[in-house]
Protein backbone atom coordinates (compact mmCIF):
# COMPACT_ATOMS: atom_id res chain seq x y z
CA UNK A 1 0.00 0.00 0.00
CA UNK A 2 2.88 2.35 0.80
CA UNK A 3 4.38 1.83 -2.67
CA UNK A 4 1.00 2.48 -4.26
CA UNK A 5 0.69 5.81 -2.42
CA UNK A 6 4.22 6.76 -3.42
CA UNK A 7 3.43 5.95 -7.04
CA UNK A 8 0.26 8.05 -6.93
CA UNK A 9 2.15 10.92 -5.34
CA UNK A 10 4.84 10.75 -8.03
CA UNK A 11 2.25 10.68 -10.81
CA UNK A 12 0.50 13.70 -9.30
CA UNK A 13 3.79 15.61 -9.12
CA UNK A 14 4.64 14.69 -12.70
CA UNK A 15 1.20 15.77 -13.93
CA UNK A 16 1.49 19.09 -12.08
CA UNK A 17 4.92 19.77 -13.58
CA UNK A 18 3.63 18.86 -17.04
CA UNK A 19 0.66 21.21 -16.65
CA UNK A 20 2.82 24.07 -15.38
CA UNK A 21 5.30 23.70 -18.24
CA UNK A 22 2.52 23.71 -20.83
CA UNK A 23 0.90 26.72 -19.19
CA UNK A 24 4.23 28.57 -19.21
CA UNK A 25 4.77 27.77 -22.90
CA UNK A 26 1.25 28.93 -23.79
CA UNK A 27 1.80 32.17 -21.87
CA UNK A 28 5.29 32.83 -23.23
CA UNK A 29 4.22 32.17 -26.82
CA UNK A 30 0.87 33.94 -26.36
CA UNK A 31 -0.96 30.85 -27.55
CA UNK A 32 -4.70 31.42 -27.40
CA UNK A 33 -7.52 29.67 -29.21
CA UNK A 34 -9.57 31.79 -31.57
CA UNK A 35 -13.26 32.37 -30.94
CA UNK A 36 -13.94 30.21 -33.99
CA UNK A 37 -11.90 27.34 -32.52
CA UNK A 38 -13.77 27.63 -29.22
CA UNK A 39 -17.14 27.52 -30.99
CA UNK A 40 -15.99 24.64 -33.20
CA UNK A 41 -14.91 22.69 -30.13
CA UNK A 42 -18.24 23.30 -28.40
CA UNK A 43 -20.02 22.01 -31.52
CA UNK A 44 -17.74 18.95 -31.70
CA UNK A 45 -18.42 18.11 -28.05
CA UNK A 46 -22.17 18.53 -28.54
CA UNK A 47 -22.10 16.20 -31.55
CA UNK A 48 -19.90 13.65 -29.81
CA UNK A 49 -22.15 13.42 -26.76
CA UNK A 50 -25.40 14.00 -28.67
CA UNK A 51 -26.20 17.07 -26.57
CA UNK A 52 -27.65 20.44 -27.37
CA UNK A 53 -25.03 23.13 -27.88
CA UNK A 54 -26.55 25.20 -25.06
CA UNK A 55 -26.19 22.25 -22.66
CA UNK A 56 -22.52 21.89 -23.50
CA UNK A 57 -21.90 25.61 -23.04
CA UNK A 58 -23.67 25.48 -19.70
CA UNK A 59 -21.63 22.49 -18.53
CA UNK A 60 -18.26 23.70 -19.81
CA UNK A 61 -17.34 27.34 -19.26
CA UNK A 62 -15.55 29.36 -21.88
CA UNK A 63 -12.68 29.82 -19.43
CA UNK A 64 -12.35 26.10 -18.82
CA UNK A 65 -12.51 25.25 -22.51
CA UNK A 66 -10.04 28.02 -23.34
CA UNK A 67 -7.54 26.61 -20.84
CA UNK A 68 -7.90 23.13 -22.31
CA UNK A 69 -7.37 24.46 -25.80
CA UNK A 70 -4.35 26.53 -24.70
CA UNK A 71 -2.80 23.36 -23.31
CA UNK A 72 -3.39 21.59 -26.61
CA UNK A 73 -1.89 24.53 -28.50
CA UNK A 74 1.22 24.30 -26.30
CA UNK A 75 1.51 20.56 -27.01
CA UNK A 76 1.08 21.22 -30.74
CA UNK A 77 3.72 23.96 -30.54
CA UNK A 78 6.20 21.58 -28.88
CA UNK A 79 5.56 18.83 -31.40
CA UNK A 80 5.99 21.23 -34.31
CA UNK A 81 9.25 22.63 -32.95
CA UNK A 82 10.72 19.29 -31.92
CA UNK A 83 10.43 18.14 -35.52
CA UNK A 84 12.19 21.29 -36.80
Amino acid sequence: MKQYKQDLHQRAEDQLRYSLVLEAIATARELKPSEAKIEETYADIAAQYKMELAQVKEALTVEGLTEQLKTQLAVDYLIEHIKS
